[in-house]
């Protein structure tokens, strides 16, 4: 069994990739229903399945499926682990059609063309509805939605007001417990995405969890706005 990883209180990291490479994300509702941000790749679907298994759910369990932007490492396993939940899917509405026609957006480099080669067979995915900047999603005590534009146009984090929990979808990184800006070889706009990125300063931070990396626990506000502070110099 998949163990998820328990970042505060009702929220859990699920790992699809190795221990921390690309990580989902379980958020547990007061009506006990499960809240899934992201759904990893293509062939992630046992490893949700198993992760929620671990803390007592299963597919049926999952309300909404929130997606933090149109990537294949983030959208890529909906469709597999949606023939299980039958949940509805939310996206920024600037990454809607990329999602819908199974294309992400261009990338910036000219040598990061080779990564469009890995999302030209996306599988197309249906989008239920979609949220906007500053949308408070009325799910726990609400879950506020932060648009971070650059790495995709629609990019999204999230903020849960119950326990002061950022996810950062891919505007931040933490691989090797070190947090970076967006890999620039990966986005649409990566001076944008920097920018973007000073955004989650403001937040009243407890806890931060990566979709690329392990979450962190201990010191997170201070941690994120040193990171921020000392990169904008």
């Amino acid at each position: 069994m998949l163990d998820s990883i328990k970042i505060s209180d009702g929220i859990y990291r699920i790992p699809t990739l190795f221990s921390h490479a690309i990580n989902s994300f379980a958020l547990i509702d007061d009506d006990d229903k499960v809240v899934l941000i992201d759904a990893g790749l293509k062939g992630s679907t046992k490893k949700l399945i198993s992760a929620l298994d671990s803390i007592g759910k299963q597919p049926t369990d999952v309300k909404m499926i929130l997606l933090t932007h149109a990537h294949s490492d983030h959208l890529g396993g909906v469709n597999n682990f949606n023939a299980h939940s039958h949940s509805p899917v939310l996206i920024h509405d600037s990454d809607k059609k990329y999602a819908q026609d199974g294309k992400a957006p261009e990338v910036e480099s000219a040598l990061a063309k080779v990564f469009t080669l890995f999302n030209k067979n996306i599988d197309k995915v249906s989008i239920t509805d979609t949220f906007k900047d500053d949308d408070i999603l009325k799910v726990r005590d609400g879950i506020q939605v932060i648009h971070t534009p650059g790495h995709t146009p629609g990019h999204v984090s999230f903020y849960d007001k119950k326990t002061g929990t950022l996810i950062t979808g891919d505007a931040l990184f933490n691989m090797r417990d070190k947090i970076t800006h967006s890999v620039k070889l990966f986005c649409y706009d990566s001076k944008m995405a920097k920018e973007s990125a000073i955004r989650l300063g403001d937040l009243d931070v407890e806890a931060i969890g990566f979709m690329h990396g392990r979450e962190i626990t201990q010191n997170a506000k201070n941690t994120l706005k040193d990171f921020l502070i000392k990169k904008s110099q």
